[in-house]
């Protein structure tokens, strides 16, 4: 058995080294704390946590404690820790730029992860949740005789913003751009809007191709439990065999708290099963030798789904994409956590600026080097 994992384990490293996926962490930037924010935000609360206290919305406790999305030490942190596990990107959850409930607080902290992608070498796309644009009507942001207008505004907006960034990922040339559904709007709604636009974007939806998209991609389904889950990642890969394009996903475990936020009613687990969940998922998705994995998710605490390192499960997750990217040692993957901790100690940017981008350059030894030379001075200091 170990002879065989092995074997695999030699392929699938490779492959990586060749011409492998990227691999694209989704990213939640809607997290709210002090002193960055005025308040804790919602997605720490539900309205029923303090994380003041210890405990957020979430069965799981981030490493670096209750951040906030716009903290650049936290962002940092984020891209680097993925750096360091060989992901190459991320895929950030926007839900607009309109201002209404957070989501143009979310949209902010979504601009400083691009351009901390621009300043770490990561890749940068955005995945659109239109399910906020009835809440923009009910709010009065926007009317709804005029949705498909400002559809438009919003995809100019991105293609004078966003869309020119050096990070922004593009394929053929056209930037990536995934639609949580849609859900709001109809098929032809999306390609009508981009007719304005000079490139039109490489769009996708979700769970399958629809009409006007180039392609889809797959999501997590709890909605049944571990085997049905399954089943529906498994039809999606069948579906996407028919497509030019398309990106699989991969995820650890799904364990929210919703039911004893008392905000919906939880959806069945899908176990970590010690990271087989992961394993299982991954051995999937690159057998589609896509142009890119999803991961599912970064740091969605409240379905339990991130990767991120927390207190209760490490670095476990990250040890095993690294295990597929083949960048780096596992023991390399601490480094980002011990600048994160040197930046919140205040310490001189002009010593810590040199290691985060030995971090980004992927020079870990370098990196570590440095990071042992100011725990040396900083104890003969004390």
């Amino acid at each position: 058995m170990k002879l065989w994992v092995s074997v695999v384990c030699a392929f699938i490293l490779s492959a990586a080294s060749s011409a492998r996926p990227l691999f694209l962490a989704h990213v939640m930037p809607w997290y709210q704390s002090p002193p960055v924010s005025s308040a804790w935000g919602w997605h720490w609360t539900m309205n029923k946590f303090d994380p003041a206290t210890g405990k957020g919305a979430s069965r799981f406790h981030p490493v670096i404690g209750f951040y906030d999305s716009a903290d650049p030490d936290v962002i940092e942190y984020q891209l680097l820790t993925m750096k360091t596990a060989g992901i190459d990107g991320v895929l950030v959850d926007w839900y607009g730029d309109q201002d209404a409930f957070d989501y143009l607080s979310n949209h902010k902290a979504t601009l400083k992860i691009l351009e901390g992608c621009e300043k770490y070498g990561m890749k940068f796309a955005l995945v659109y949740e239109d399910q906020t644009v009835p809440n923009l009507i009910k709010a009065g942001t926007i009317k709804s005789a005029e949705t498909q207008s400002e559809l438009g505004k919003l995809m100019g907006r991105l293609e004078n913003g966003m869309f020119k960034s050096a990070a922004y990922l593009r394929e053929d040339g056209h930037p990536l751009f995934l639609v949580f559904g849609p859900q709001f709007y109809h098929d032809d709604e999306f390609p009508k809007a981009f007719r304005g636009l000079r490139t039109s974007p490489s769009y996708y939806s979700l769970m399958d191709r629809r009409p006007g998209a180039v392609g889809g991609y797959a999501w997590p389904v709890p909605q049944k439990g571990l085997e049905s889950s399954w089943d529906e990642i498994e039809a999606f890969c069948k579906r996407a065999t028919k497509w030019t394009h398309s990106i699989p996903v991969v995820y650890p475990r799904f364990l929210d708290v919703y039911t004893e936020a008392g905000v919906q009613p939880g959806f069945p687990e899908i176990p970590d099963d010690k990271g087989e969940t992961l394993s299982r998922m991954l051995r999937l998705a690159l057998a589609q030798n896509p142009s890119y994995i999803q991961i599912c998710t970064w740091n969605d605490w409240g379905e339990g789904t991130q990767i991120e390192p927390s207190v209760e499960l490490g670095l476990s997750a990250l040890v095993k994409i690294q295990s597929v990217t083949g960048v780096a040692r596992s023991t390399d993957l601490d480094l980002p956590l011990r600048l994160y901790r040197l930046r919140k100690s205040h310490l001189s940017a002009s010593k810590l600026d040199p290691v985060a981008q030995a971090i980004a350059g992927r020079r870990f030894a370098e990196a570590k080097r440095s990071l042992d030379k100011i725990k040396r001075e900083t104890q003969a200091r004390t």
